[in-house]
């Protein structure tokens, strides 16, 4: 019997020094929901540009927010399940802001989804949205566009 006790005490004992590595010096330091945003998000058929202040949405090769005839830029709600995020577009000639709002989730650390109302990408493009509501769910329901888009 005090040969199991001893046994087992060395086992204890040895099972840090022998089979767990320490993850202290690896561990991720975890970034807020804007610093997750910021960078290159993508799919085959739209792309998001985020830097710290601006945006730029590139749609079959037309990109919007290349700052020629205004900008885009990005504001974010993370307090709200699902995460709220608005496109601003500022207009430079006409003194406009159009505003596209949507909601976001991360489904992992390098894909994103992003969901708005069908049409408001189209009236976004053309400058031309006034007082829309923002979806509330991720259930494409026909009216909704869902954005499946990868980090690159």
């Amino acid at each position: 019997m005090k040969k199991c006790v001893l046994l087992l005490i060395v086992l204890m004992l040895s099972i840090p020094v022998l089979g767990c590595d320490s993850k202290v010096e690896g561990k991720a330091e975890k970034l807020s929901i804007e610093e997750k945003l910021i960078g290159e998000w993508g799919n085959d058929d739209i792309s998001f540009i985020f830097n710290e202040e601006i945006a730029m949405m590139v749609v079959d090769n037309f990109a919007i927010g290349d700052e020629d005839k205004g900008k885009v830029t990005w504001e974010i709600d993370s307090k709200n399940d699902p995460i709220h995020l608005d496109l601003i577009m500022t207009n430079y000639e006409e003194n406009k802001e159009t505003v596209w709002p949507m909601i976001i989730r991360f489904l992992t650390d390098d894909k994103m989804q992003m969901c708005s109302y069908r049409e408001q990408l189209i009236l976004f493009i053309e400058g031309s949205i006034e007082e829309i509501e923002r979806p509330t769910d991720f259930i494409d329901d026909g009216d909704k566009i869902l954005f499946v888009l990868d980090r690159k």
